[in-house]
């Protein structure tokens, strides 16, 4: 319940009180638990982080051996997650972009986030110079997906990011025909 209120409301318009109410607490029930708003708002991007690395892992595993079909799994995820009705923006931009000045912890943990999911592209591609290239174009292609979808009411960015991601993906890591 504090981690939909977080997300769906941001880290700064999520107040105590609505946190409270639906964690079904007390101000001061709150405050002993956790001692500052800041806290939370680490706590639940800490959460936040361990959720997404659960989920995204899941999907590549379900996606076989294949190192096409894993990387692309990374990206179906995200794509699917973007055209969720829920979906209102990365949690991770949305705590830098709200609270980067007042909280540097909230930047360390997006930036560990962000670190991971590029470092798991490229571990799922042929280990080069190319395919370092390539997780770092996905990984930039996500992160404008995330961006541009929190703007535009359609979510055509995760359908976009599913052909650009397989336009890039399929030429270079699948087998040539033969």
């Amino acid at each position: 319940a504090i981690d939909l209120v977080l997300y769906r409301d941001g880290v700064h318009e999520g107040t105590v009180d609505a946190i409270c109410a639906a964690a079904g607490t007390t101000k001061p029930a709150f405050y002993r638990r956790f001692g500052t708003r800041e806290a939370i708002l680490v706590d639940y991007l800490e959460r936040r982080l361990e959720d997404r690395r659960r989920r995204i892992s899941a999907a590549v595993d379900d996606a076989g051996p294949e190192p096409a079909d894993r990387v692309l799994a990374v990206v179906d995820w995200i794509a699917d997650w973007i055209a969720s009705a829920d979906f209102v923006g990365c949690g991770f931009h949305r705590a830098v972009l709200q609270g980067a000045a007042t909280e540097p912890r909230l930047r360390a943990i997006t930036a560990r986030h962000k670190g991971w999911l590029e470092a798991l592209l490229f571990a799922e591609l042929p280990p080069s110079d190319d395919g370092r290239r390539l997780a770092r174009h996905l990984f930039l292609l996500i992160e404008g997906a995330l961006a541009s979808a929190m703007y535009e009411h359609d979510r055509a960015g995760g359908d976009d990011l599913r052909t650009l991601a397989r336009s890039l993906v399929r030429p270079a890591v699948s087998p040539p025909p033969g």
